[in-house]
């Protein structure tokens, strides 16, 4: 292993690096010189998927488990998630929506099984992450939300999300355009206008609050402000 200034890194940030990694060594290292952060080596080492470090996190205080479920879910990692049931996480709603924004399936559907049923939840999230097969799994389920998925489909930035929430109705254009615009997304900007969109003054602001000066530009050219602005 590289030897490495401890003075230079924060062994907090080297502790959660190593976990995120999977180096336990790493992770000890880190301890031995006197990382604390063990929550964060807990959350870390799920996202990345490794048992081995969360079980030392467990070690060394860690206990948040919901947070371990939640990150265990985002990345896709079921045994992640199984050990955090195991060891008392509750809250299956967050595991679902993690699970929804990763695109993970199978994470969505053992959420389900745990008892988890806010399918609204899910399917903004699987629109926010633009998976299109968590959209259709929680439409199948019950969600009605398109309206918000088609905003979180716009915002990032995915046509294929705001294409299939108009082929379900939804029909909030200007919500879309202002979204695009607020995540930077031309495209969607044009499409949204393309299907009837006209709030550009809007689609200025919100591309103005996220430092987007290209959409601002195209919010100009539309005519989305008067001289006097």
């Amino acid at each position: 292993m590289a030897i490495i200034d401890m003075d230079q890194v924060g062994l907090n940030e080297l502790l959660r690096a190593g976990a995120h990694d999977g180096h336990r060594e790493m992770c000890e290292l880190a301890i031995e010189r006197g990382a604390t952060d063990f929550y964060g080596m807990l959350v870390c080492g799920a996202r990345g998927g490794h048992r081995e470090i969360c079980e030392l996190a467990k070690e060394r205080g860690a206990t948040d488990f919901n947070g371990m479920l939640w990150m265990g879910a985002l990345g896709g990692h079921r045994e992640i998630c199984e050990l955090a049931k195991q060891w008392g996480a509750i809250e299956f709603i967050e595991m679902l929506r993690m699970g929804a924004r990763g695109g993970h399936r199978e994470i969505c559907e053992l959420a389900k099984e745990w008892g988890a049923n806010d399918f609204n939840v899910m399917l903004l999230n699987g629109a926010y992450g633009g998976h299109r097969e968590i959209c259709e799994l929680a439409k199948q389920w019950g969600a009605i939300e398109f309206e918000g998925m088609l905003w979180n489909g716009a915002r990032g930035g995915h046509r294929e999300i705001c294409e299939l929430a108009k082929q379900w109705d939804a029909t909030n254009f200007d919500d879309m355009l202002r979204a695009g615009a607020a995540g930077g997304h031309r495209e969607i900007c044009e499409l949204a206008r393309k299907w009837g969109a006209t709030d550009f003054i809007g689609m200025f602001r919100a591309a103005v609050a996220e430092g987007h000066h290209e959409i601002c530009e195209l919010a100009k050219e539309w005519n989305a402000i008067r001289s006097d602005e």
